[in-house]
């Protein structure tokens, strides 16, 4: 893997880590990036011989918020107005803030952090979903930028936009935002919607139940809940999955929340198709009436879970349980550190191409893979 440090090189200490990381990919493979903001990398476009895409990269604020929201908000009109203007859309014209000529002069104003990411105004967004000239989706890595230049190569607009903003919760904008990744999704043909409680806002039950319904409002496909709250803090609570499968398209729920109890309440009360969303946990929430898995482990061993759901299914809880104790060693090997750590490492020891992990992941040490091949061999797994 080459140096990013030639890409870091002559530009300030401000400019953005995504912008570096764009500049990175494009040369190596083959496109064209180009900066549009007199080299501050806050807007810049990459493009093939045939297809432009057009990103907006930049900052957030940290503390005090109102600070920070209204040095957000500006810098989203600010990257929306540069963007349509350079597509030929007629806008009512916007400036950077002050701060830009400060980030760009390489000193930061007080309490500005230079060089995350920020989002695309809702306004913006809903216009050009609406009328159908770009695209919206949801970056939250590298990997959606990935497919957002897979996506112009099949003659599509892209307009990426980040859910790391944090000021939009209360006026519904997180949903709204999503709810055009929704149309954008189904557009391309997707079959279903998995759907995680928003992260960081720590939302009341009042505005899961609100952001889960607006998003199932917003299409005509199945949507399944992800309830994960030891990546999202909030867990959605019985009566708000209650509530939220009266909606006819949320239909099912991926749980990892480790709480079995809930779990049977929910059940007991609702038709919503469990999946279980914790490899541990696959035994016992099948029992309680989970009808399968959305698994991590499952990339090294599927028909081995799927010989554990049919037994669950006919009956047979003892041949259940002689697979869930032999996959344990399995389950416990993969979650050492990060699942997605080691599950890449297994595949690229199985000679399949996984590939790395993106950062701030970092991929399995020696040590590391060591280890898993010791577990996964416990498991009935050899590396």
């Amino acid at each position: 893997m080459k140096s990013l440090a030639p890409f870091r090189s002559g530009k300030p200490n401000c400019y953005p880590d995504q912008s570096v990381y764009s500049e990175y990919a494009c040369a190596e493979f083959g496109l064209t990036f180009q900066d549009m903001n007199g080299g501050t990398g806050l807007v810049f476009s990459v493009a093939s011989p045939t297809k432009t895409v057009h990103f907006g990269a930049g900052r957030c604020s940290y503390y005090p918020q109102n600070n920070a929201t209204a040095s957000t908000l500006a810098s989203d009109k600010y990257f929306t107005n540069t963007i349509l203007a350079r597509a030929g859309v007629a806008t009512l014209g916007g400036s950077g803030l002050d701060r830009f000529a400060l980030a760009a002069a390489g000193r930061r104003a007080e309490n500005e952090v230079v060089g995350a990411p920020v989002g695309i105004m809702d306004q913006a967004a809903s216009l050009l979903c609406r009328e159908g000239s770009a695209l919206l989706l949801d970056c939250r890595s590298m990997a959606t930028q990935d497919v957002a230049l897979g996506l112009a190569e099949a003659g599509l607009g892209i307009l990426v936009v980040d859910s790391r903003v944090r000021h939009d919760l209360a006026d519904g904008g997180y949903a709204d935002r999503h709810a055009a990744c929704v149309t954008a999704a189904a557009a391309l043909g997707v079959h279903g919607l998995l759907v995680v409680t928003p992260y960081y806002n720590k939302p009341p039950q009042a505005g899961l139940l609100r952001h889960f319904t607006s998003i199932a409002d917003s299409t005509d496909l199945p949507v399944m809940l992800y309830d994960i709250p030891p990546r999202s803090v909030v867990p959605i609570e019985v009566e708000t999955l209650v509530r939220a499968a009266e909606h006819p398209k949320i239909v099912a729920v991926k749980d990892a929340k480790g709480d079995l109890g809930a779990v049977a309440w929910t059940l007991a009360r609702t038709d919503l198709a469990y999946y279980s969303g914790e490899d541990m946990l696959n035994l016992p929430l099948l029992a309680l009436g989970a009808v399968g898995v959305v698994s991590v482990v499952g990339h090294l061993v599927g028909p081995r879970l799927a010989e554990l759901i049919a037994a669950v299914e006919s009956g047979d809880l003892v041949k259940a349980r002689a697979v869930n104790e032999s996959l344990l060693p399995v389950y416990t090997g993969i979650f050492r550190t990060q699942g997605v750590i080691l599950v890449k490492a297994a595949l690229r020891e199985l000679g399949l191409p996984a590939g790395p992990v993106r950062p701030p992941l970092v991929d399995a040490t020696p040590e590391q893979i060591a280890q898993l091949r010791t577990d996964l061999a416990a498991g009935g797994v050899p590396l």
